[in-house]
């Protein structure tokens, strides 16, 4: 069942509160090649994830680009099939649920996009974009204005922009009117997929504050998406490391910053800007390189790994518990 679940997994969390799990995950891509196509490999992007979300925390998912971490959402709100595994969410497998099975879970686990523009119907006003989502709770129109109302002014837009189109908005007001849309069917989940990253770094800082006073308000759980690993710990109880298609280090927020484990994680926080000039960064690659190179065997980072041991290459090392709410994928 991948990372056995107890009262320290979450702090203060016991398996009731657990409102999704993610079971050996798994979803290939074929790599095609020819005039006949042929398959001659596989993209692992999600490649035998275990996560767990709490009820109205926050976990955080953190890789670089191509490591899988969008893909991973896309099979969490069922836009994509999965290969193998599990989806367990309110206690009930919904991987396998047909469409018309899967309907009334579906509002209860909504998406907040990186692209505040391209997320939103242009030739659609944005309470008519608001209301859509609203006609599934089947209110009256009279209802639905008043809540479309409610819901803009909830995410500091006022009400009278209603009649206005996306184009008319900023990037920033854009992306609250995409909370509003996400807010309007009442979910216990939200996937922020890199939500501020196509934002100026005033108006992120807006909208983040605005992503935890609303889980404050209303006991929203979110799965936050990010490269930005220092966004992520200030917005995030828990920390996914994601690299090539597996989580390599799993702990608590402050836990991973005091005390990260992983090489790639290292690799990470010695990437954060140092306000201090004379600091020097303690880590560095054995070898550079520009782009993720796929590994088929072993360690996914052993090829980057200045620690890296003939071992690491072909040992499939599983993903082992350290300390309490701590876990990480390293034979160190």
């Amino acid at each position: 069942m991948g990372i056995e679940l107890d009262a320290i997994y979450w702090d203060n969390v016991y398996l009731d509160d657990i409102l999704l799990q993610i079971r050996k995950i798994k979803k290939y891509f074929p790599i095609k090649r020819g005039i006949l196509k042929k398959t001659v490999g596989w993209i692992k992007a999600v490649d035998g994830v275990d996560l767990d979300i709490a009820k109205g925390k926050t976990l955080g998912l953190v890789g670089e680009s191509g490591c899988g971490k969008s893909t991973l959402a896309r099979l969490i709100l069922r836009l994509t099939d999965i290969d193998e595994g599990k989806l367990i969410f309110e206690g009930r497998e919904i991987q396998s649920l047909s469409d018309k099975e899967f309907k009334p879970i579906r509002k209860k686990i909504q998406i907040v996009f990186q692209d505040p523009f391209g997320s939103l119907n242009p030739k659609m006003t944005i309470g008519e974009t608001i209301e859509e989502g609203l006609r599934v709770l089947e209110l009256h129109a009279e209802k639905r204005k008043k809540r479309v109302k409610e819901l803009l002014e909830m995410v500091g837009i006022p009400a009278s922009g209603m009649d206005m189109y996306p184009h008319e908005f900023s990037g920033g007001q854009r992306q609250r009117i995409g909370i509003a849309r996400a807010l309007s069917v009442n979910p216990l989940l939200i996937v922020c997929d890199e939500p501020v990253s196509a934002l100026d770094v005033s108006i992120q800082a807006q909208i983040i504050n605005l992503l935890k006073d609303l889980q404050e308000a209303f006991g929203i759980a979110y799965l936050f998406i990010s490269h930005d690993i220092n966004l992520v710990g200030y917005m995030s109880d828990m920390i996914a490391i994601m690299y090539l298609g597996q989580i390599v280090e799993l702990a608590d927020s402050e836990e991973l910053f005091r005390n990260p484990k992983h090489p790639y994680t290292n690799l990470l926080l010695s990437a954060v800007p140092e306000p201090d000039p004379k600091k020097k960064i303690f880590f560095k690659l054995k070898r550079q390189t520009d782009t993720i190179e796929w590994v088929e065997h072993g360690c996914k980072f052993w090829k980057r790994c200045p620690y890296a041991s003939s071992e690491c290459k072909e040992t499939e090392i599983p993903l082992k518990k350290i300390s309490s709410a701590h876990w990480v994928k390293c034979i160190r």
